[in-house]
């Protein structure tokens, strides 16, 4: 059991990643087109998809790490 919790955990974090990174670069892309730029857009948005997935992910995984930490203060007590 606790070998899922841990590989649901890697999934949802690459999920997390992956979504940031593809809505950046869609969205840059549809931009791009929209104004007939050379891919400022998909780049600018790229980047910022890049860090916001990886944000997200980070966020998820501290959120885990404290709540193990809580667990393991509390079975001390």
């Amino acid at each position: 059991m606790k070998n899922i919790k841990y590989l649901v955990l890697i999934t949802q974090v690459g999920i997390d990643i992956i979504s940031g990174i593809a809505a950046g670069l869609v969205i840059g892309m549809l931009l791009d087109k929209l104004f007939k730029t050379n891919s400022i857009f998909t780049l600018i948005l790229l980047i910022i998809g890049i860090f916001s997935g990886l944000n997200i992910a980070y966020r998820r995984l501290s959120r885990m790490i404290e709540k193990k930490k809580n667990k393991e203060d509390k079975s001390h007590e």
